[in-house]
Order: C-alpha cells, then sequence, then structure tokens
C-alpha cells in the first residue's frame, strides 16, 4: 500500500448534454491553479496492470468471454487514484469523466459481466478506495427537454444526435439510475454526498463561479489516500 499527502479531488457528474466539461473549462478560467481533466499517460497505466491482474483473472474464472471494455474501465478507475496519488504541486483536481463516471458506465454497460461475486469485491474495493479520496461530487443536470436540445445542436458528433425523444430519455435515466446506485455506495462508505447543480436557465460561467466559491471552502480529506489493490 502507498500513501499520498491529501488535496482535494472533486468530480463533476452528470448525464451528457449536462455542461460538465464547459464547466470545467470556465472554472480553470476563474482558477488557474484548478487542474482540470487531467491527463492520464500510458505509463501510468502500464505501472496500474499488475496491481489488477488478479482482478482481471478473478472476473474470467469460470472462463468466459473476455471482457475487454469492462477491464479498461476498471484500468481507468485505478489509473486515476494514481494521478491523484503522484500528482504534486498546489491546486485542485477536477474530474469531469472521473472514476464515479466510471463506475456508473460499468453499470450502464457492463451487463451480466458486473453481476458476479467476483466484480462485487472489485467495486466494494473501489468505492472504498473513492470514498476516501473525493472532496466533493457537483451533480451537473438538467431537464430532458434542454439535454435534447443541447446534444442535437453540438457541433461534435455523439450518439443520441438525432434519436426519438423516448431513446434519449431511456439513455438519461440508465445513467440517472447507475450514477445513483454509486453515490449511495459511496456515501456508505463515508463519502460526501452530491451538490445538485442545475444548469437549465444559469450561464456556464455563473454556474461555475458558484461551484469554485463553494469548492474553495472545502478541506482537504482527512484520511490519508490508501491504494487498494
Amino acid at each position: 500500500m502507498e500513501e499520498s499527502a491529501a488535496r482535494v479531488v472533486v468530480e463533476l457528474i452528470g448525464v451528457a448534454g449536462a455542461g460538465k466539461t464547459s464547466i470545467a473549462s470556465a472554472l480553470v478560467g476563474l482558477d488557474e491553479r484548478i487542474r482540470a481533466r487531467p491527463r492520464v499517460h500510458n505509463g501510468t497505466y502500464a505501472a496500474t496492470v499488475p496491481t489488477l491482474l488478479p482482478t482481471f483473472l478473478s472476473l474470467h474464472w469460470p472462463p468466459r468471454r473476455v471482457l475487454t471494455k469492462e477491464m479498461k474501465r476498471i484500468l481507468r478507475v485505478h489509473a486515476l487514484h494514481r494521478l491523484v496519488r503522484t500528482a504534486s504541486g498546489p491546486g485542485l483536481i477536477l474530474f469531469d469523466e472521473g472514476p464515479v463516471y466510471m463506475l456508473a458506465r460499468l453499470l450502464v454497460f457492463g451487463g451480466a459481466a458486473v453481476q458476479t461475486r467476483a466484480f462485487a469485491h472489485w467495486w466494494h474495493g473501489a468505492i472504498a478506495l473513492w470514498a476516501r479520496t473525493l472532496s466533493a461530487i457537483v451533480w451537473v443536470e438538467a431537464s430532458d427537454d434542454v439535454l435534447g436540445a443541447r446534444l442535437n445542436a453540438r457541433a461534435q458528433s455523439h450518439r443520441l444526435r438525432g434519436a426519438s425523444e423516448s431513446v434519449m430519455r431511456a439513455f438519461f435515466a440508465s445513467y440517472r439510475a447507475a450514477y445513483q446506485r454509486v453515490l449511495a455506495d459511496l456515501e456508505a462508505a463515508g463519502a460526501p454526498a452530491p451538490w445538485m447543480v442545475a444548469t437549465d436557465d444559469t450561464s456556464v460561467q455563473d454556474t461555475a463561479q458558484a461551484i469554485l466559491t463553494r469548492i474553495r471552502t472545502l478541506p482537504p480529506p482527512a484520511m490519508p489516500v490508501v491504494e487498494i489493490a
């Protein structure tokens, strides 16, 4: 096990179109000490793989199809934590596709692969790991109508662009349910309750300023960050 100095770690969560990326960029513009959307380098992934080999083996016993996507998501959950542990310098680490997002994606897309005892064992450890690490979780939300309009107006492509209203609503509902499950497990393990922030009628800049004001009141995690393999 390895410990790091405690530091403030915040994740913005929410379904597609809620405004996470725009808010993250605005926060950096307001405070250049914020390290938003930090890149995980290949070396970090490579250093993380050995600690996860027992987990990957247990997920495939008894032998089944290769869980490529599931293993990639599990690897990212732990690589993000290694990034936090090895980060240096002052400031705040801000994720908008961080561990909570990855855990939710595992639930949304994992299917039968996440209904196993081996996965449950890994899940318990990952939840405990991030419950000790996250200083705050900000749930960014908007109504389904607003979300759909934003996705259809995006310059970059998205799988939901042009989809029917029923398809969009089902997609949003599946992610919200997954987030609720992840957050409930995190809170039970000692993580802070999420802040709910509505973006329907508020500008990105005003939303970012309100979030930053509250973030600045956060203390670092009270407990040292300990890696759990």
